[in-house]
């Protein structure tokens, strides 16, 4: 059987946006090896993080549709979520225990999905990759909704950002206070509570719990894609963004995608092994 191991080894969706670029054009079947990733997230260096935390639904019929890593930097309502559904269920299905600690996110919270607004805000190091929305923009859009929804959820892992939503929302919002904050010169990436496994089912239990509520407005980064991914459509899902800026770094992003497709079959397979992404073998 074939064996498609990845070596893309960053944050956790970024990694998971790797994989299920190299799945969408993988026939069926195939095993899934993620031991030379997800370094940040696993305790031993034999854990497949992929397996712990993802629950593989057999029985799926799968769509062929282009899916690459680069679509963190597109409008993800314009994105065809639904034709990537089936993959997304098919290999990306959270496990049980990730299930239930989102439930209980919610008792302890005494949120509604159905009736809540969340705002999910990357800052930080995304800096360095795109400009960052306006915390102003989002406050708008807050205030301009919130009165439809019982309750408003404000994610950021920026305290700067935090402190300026709060302010200018003109609603109560709820922090989950299980993840962590840092300030705007901070990776965190690096911080040392991401080696907490509690940290990361804190983490993926909130992004399944923002991904199922009925507005959410997301900023741009891979965890708000995902967000968008997991929800499975564009139905109450806001991304703002510097579109002009998105357009040009995606303009780069294609041309350099186009590149790797002009190779021949064997130089092809060398550059992917140079990107370290994904090498495939047999089982």
């Amino acid at each position: 059987m074939e064996r498609l191991v990845l070596t893309h080894d960053f944050g956790f969706f970024s990694n998971c946006s790797v994989l299920l670029e190299e799945i969408q054009r993988m026939d069926e079947p195939f095993v899934i090896d993620t031991t030379a990733s997800f370094s940040l997230y696993r305790s031993a260096s034999t854990t497949d993080v992929h397996e712990k935390c993802f629950e593989p639904v057999a029985g799926m019929p799968i769509r062929k549709v282009h899916f690459d890593r680069w679509m963190c930097a597109f409008d993800y309502p314009s994105l065809p979520l639904a034709a990537f559904s089936p993959s997304v269920t098919r290999w990306f299905t959270f496990r049980g225990f990730i299930k239930e600690r989102s439930i209980a996110l919610e008792e302890r919270y005494g949120i509604d999905p159905e009736r809540t607004l969340a705002v999910f805000c990357r800052g930080t190091d995304k800096s360095t990759e795109t400009a960052l929305a306006d915390p102003a923009e989002i406050a708008r859009l807050v205030n301009r909704f919130g009165a439809d929804h019982d309750s408003i959820i404000v994610q950021t892992d920026d305290e700067t950002i935090l402190e300026r939503l709060t302010e200018e929302i003109a609603f109560e919002v709820v922090t989950f206070t299980e993840l962590p904050r840092y300030s705007a010169d901070a990776d965190p990436h690096l911080a040392s509570q991401f080696h907490d496994a509690e940290l990361l089912d804190d983490f993926l239990s909130a992004v399944l719990l923002l991904s199922r509520c009925r507005t959410v407005i997301v900023t741009t980064s891979n965890v708000s894609l995902w967000i968008a991914l997991l929800r499975g459509n564009s139905d109450g899902l806001i991304h703002v963004s510097d579109h002009g800026a998105l357009r040009k770094r995606l303009m780069f992003l294609e041309a350099r995608s186009r590149s790797f497709h002009r190779l021949g079959k064997r130089a092809r397979r060398s550059s992917r092994r140079f990107r370290g992404s994904i090498r495939r073998g047999r089982r």
